[in-house]
């Protein structure tokens, strides 16, 4: 009776244990760099998932079924917004009007109008098949660290609306993207100085980069008329794969960085 009596004892708090473990708050972003920041501001705390596969063009990507799954039983979803995630737009509307807090980034940003700032010389931007019309707003806030870790603020708070019991990990968790992201940035201020007062015109057809020249005091130029484009490695849709250093958005802007300053010193 003395063993059954255990037996039972051991089941008992077995149960009540399992029962009074969380949930995993589950967390889906459109993109590897909306993930990594969703993953860095919640920490353990949830379960982020990526839903545009490496190498996919969110703005094509559709989803599937598996997708429809993912969308009702997830607790947060995290997108760009802007019609970046064009062909995953019904899907998320839809998860919306079902009660799934949907959080589209570039609601909170203050998106610059691509193609007319600053960054841009006279003559065409960039209009590749995924450039935003001209005029439009410019979806690609992360190349940007102060809008960054205001996108990570916003999600911080979205965490802290659905999930309030990892509020005080939530806050600590900000802290410190907030502070790498404070420290890319004087690292890629460092790495563009040698450029201060050269010629430092990117000629590319990549439209993701408005908002970093715009910040850095570059200029962003279109090929054509005689010009060739840029030779060099940058990562501005999605992180770069392990080794690359890009692993993490501020590494990725630091990269960014280092190989501009390097591919336009050799051009001047």
């Amino acid at each position: 009776m003395a063993v059954i009596g255990l037996a039972l004892l051991v089941a008992t708090v077995a149960v009540a244990c399992a029962r009074s473990e969380p949930r995993t708050f589950r967390v889906l972003a459109t993109t590897d760099i909306v993930g990594w920041l969703a993953g860095a501001v919640a920490g353990p705390s949830a379960q982020v998932t990526v839903v545009v596969p490496a190498g996919a063009d969110p703005r094509t990507f559709t989803g599937d079924a598996e997708l429809a799954r993912q969308l009702d039983g997830a607790d947060l979803v995290i997108a760009v917004g802007g019609g970046f995630e064009r062909g995953l737009q019904p899907a998320l509307d839809a998860a919306r009007r079902t009660g799934t807090k949907v959080l589209f980034l570039l609601e909170d940003l203050a998106p610059e109008p691509y193609g007319r700032t600053p960054a841009y010389e006279p003559g065409p931007a960039p209009t590749g098949p995924d450039a935003p019309e001209i005029g439009a707003p410019d979806p690609s806030f992360w190349m940007d660290p102060d809008r960054a870790a205001q996108a990570a603020r916003s999600i911080a708070a979205a965490l802290d609306s659905q999930a309030p019991q990892f509020a005080v990990l939530t806050a600590v968790n900000l802290d410190r993207v907030e502070r790498d992201l404070v420290a890319a940035d004087e690292a890629v201020q460092g790495a563009l100085a040698p450029l201060a007062g050269a010629v430092s015109s990117l000629i590319t057809d990549d439209p993701h980069l408005g908002y970093f020249a715009n910040r850095y005091g570059l200029s962003i130029a279109a090929p054509g008329d005689g010009r060739q484009p840029t030779d060099v490695v940058l990562y501005a849709t999605t992180l770069g794969p392990p080794g690359s250093g890009a692993e993490t958005l501020p590494g990725l802007l630091v990269v960014d960085a280092r190989n501009l300053a390097t591919a336009l010193t050799a051009g001047t």
